[in-house]
């Protein structure tokens, strides 16, 4: 019997951090005038040090620039953190949470960096849905890495097989369920409720 539940954030519960600024941002096509592979590649580059607290978001808008066209304007960096708080939204998911919490302990791990993990957490009121988030930017380990599953368990005590784990990429939930853990691999929200039914989950 399922007594816990596990989510991601980008891409379950939220629309993911690169939303508004890596797709989807006329002004930095223009800006960068560059093919999107470039621009990925680049964004990988610096990421994980945003996520390890190595390097401020502003500071990786600004490495950003510099990797791409060879100069930086902060001030278009600002922008960027502008843009992707008006971007960031919750997806369908996030609206099961309440009714999740009543009958299910909520955790979450999340491969996220701190500003963007601070405006979540404040806007949305994270701390009064989940007993325990596990984030990248807190504990300098991202999914998929067995460390981090291993936090959680070490935190709370939880059996994985009484506790299921929702992502959006399957190398995430491939490893949690060499952990022991129950998995869902999200792709929609009709199919989320689904799978939920499958697992005799109530979320209503």
């Amino acid at each position: 019997m399922i007594k816990n539940i596990i989510f991601d954030f980008g891409g379950v519960i939220f629309t993911d951090d690169d939303i508004g600024v890596l797709f989807d941002n006329e002004e930095l096509n223009q800006r960068f005038q560059t093919d999107q592979k470039t621009l990925e590649n680049a964004w990988t580059k610096y990421w994980r040090e945003v996520g390890e607290n190595r390097m401020t978001i502003i500071e990786f808008y600004n490495s950003l620039q510099y990797e791409i066209i060879g100069k930086v304007d902060e001030d278009f960096s600002r922008e960027l953190l502008k843009i992707y708080k008006k971007k960031t939204h919750t997806l369908e998911p996030y609206n099961l949470l309440p009714f999740l919490k009543k009958k299910y302990n909520l955790y979450a791990i999340t491969n996220i960096f701190k500003e963007g993990y601070e405006f979540k957490k404040n806007k949305y009121r994270l701390n009064d849905l989940f007993k325990l988030i596990i984030a990248f930017c807190e504990v300098k380990i991202s999914k998929a890495n067995p460390e981090i599953f291993q936090i959680l368990l070490n935190l709370t005590n939880i059996i994985p097989e009484e506790s299921l784990f929702i992502d959006d990429r399957e190398k995430n939930t491939i490893q949690a369920e060499k952990m022991g853990f129950k998995i869902l691999l999200y792709d929609n929200i009709k199919n989320l409720k689904e799978k939920l039914n499958n697992f005799n989950i109530k979320y209503d």
